[in-house]
């Protein structure tokens, strides 16, 4: 299944938002479902402010797909197709997750890099949002060597793995 909606999170008309969130709902529910284990849908989801932390220490905000996954789902480090995502056990503890190596943090912060999945196959290369190329509500993924990071204390070549995170989430969501 492709991505059939079009985020728009700055439109003012409330019949407007009520479509994206719903897009964005809808889309996440397919997601969700696809990790394994499968994420859980909270009963009191959170709002943005609980991210206001991370967001001061990144420097940038999630993509809005991923934004809406954190606040409104819980999931333990889970197989998604090629890739292994880090556990989302809520926003107080998510920074924790999302920066399990204290290396990465020093050379990932300041390049406008934030892990949020690794290679299948226990490959320690963390899979990243590239918010310092965001383009509005979204921005690449890339997969960053972590021997750069880990050896010589600096970020090297970048892989581009899609070029938005809704792109990747569409990709990985479709049966097959």
């Amino acid at each position: 299944m492709g991505w059939p909606f079009t985020l728009h999170h700055e439109s003012r008309a409330k019949g407007e938002r009520n479509l994206v969130s719903d897009a964005i709902e809808t889309f996440a529910q397919l997601l969700a479902a696809r990790l394994d284990p499968p994420a859980r849908r909270v009963t009191a989801p959170g709002d943005r402010s609980a991210l206001e932390s991370i967001y001061a220490r990144i420097g940038a905000r999630f993509p809005a797909l991923y934004e809406h996954l954190v606040l409104h789902y819980r999931w333990e480090a889970a197989d998604l197709s090629e890739f292994e995502l880090l556990a989302n056990p809520g926003p107080e503890e998510l920074f924790g997750q999302l920066f399990y190596d204290s290396h990465f943090a020093e050379c990932l912060i300041p390049a406008g890099l934030v892990p949020f999945a690794r290679p299948a196959g226990g490959s320690y290369d963390p899979i990243c949002f590239h918010l310092a190329r965001r383009r509005g509500h979204d921005c690449p993924v890339v997969r960053v060597d972590h021997e750069n990071i880990l050896s010589r204390v600096r970020v090297g070549r970048l892989v581009e793995v899609a070029p938005s995170f809704r792109g990747l989430a569409t990709r990985l969501s479709s049966p097959g």
